[in-house]
């Protein structure tokens, strides 16, 4: 590592939010393997936070090899609220379809059966951007959720596999 990733990588671990996602974008510029390796250890560090960050970090990278990790702690992790964090991190602009180039949709239909619905929903929605109708029964039972942008979120992505259930959204 160089002192500059070194820098990086502890303002990672102990800056206060938005601050550590400044070095979190630095980190995904100069990732290499060295990177790789402690955002790995990351991943097994007993503070949710941390693991939840370094997961952002991954998906982020959007390597074949990042993705199947941060895909890995969203469905494996002992926290539901980090399965949840990090899910929704993979459900960022471009990811789904790097998720599907990677060959990574079988894990991601794993997330479906997710004990928390956030999360279902989560997997459900980034199987919907990649044209997977396997989460739809996922989708059109959030069509009846309290929040709205819940609801609109997936009669969009309903729509977008050529299902009309939420049209009235």
């Amino acid at each position: 590592l160089s002192d500059f990733q070194k820098k990086q990588l502890e303002q990672l671990k102990t800056a206060p939010p938005p601050l550590w996602m400044n070095a979190a974008q630095r980190l995904v510029t100069g990732a290499n393997s060295s990177v790789l390796d402690e955002l790995n250890a990351l991943c097994e560090d007993e503070t949710e936070e941390l693991r939840a960050r370094a997961g952002f970090v991954l998906a982020r990278i959007r390597a074949k090899e990042t993705l199947a990790r941060a895909v890995d702690l969203a469905l494996n992790d002992k926290s539901a609220d980090l399965r949840l964090t990090v899910a929704s991190h993979l459900m960022a602009e471009g990811i789904p379809g790097l998720l599907k180039e990677a060959e990574l949709i079988e894990a991601i239909k794993k997330g479906l059966e997710d004990k928390k619905k956030d999360v279902q929903f989560c997997f459900a929605m980034i199987l919907a951007a990649t044209g997977d109708k396997t989460g739809e029964p996922i989708l059109k039972k959030t069509l009846t959720h309290s929040d709205h942008h819940r609801r609109e979120s997936a009669a969009e992505a309903l729509a977008t596999l050529g299902n009309d259930a939420g049209i009235r959204v």
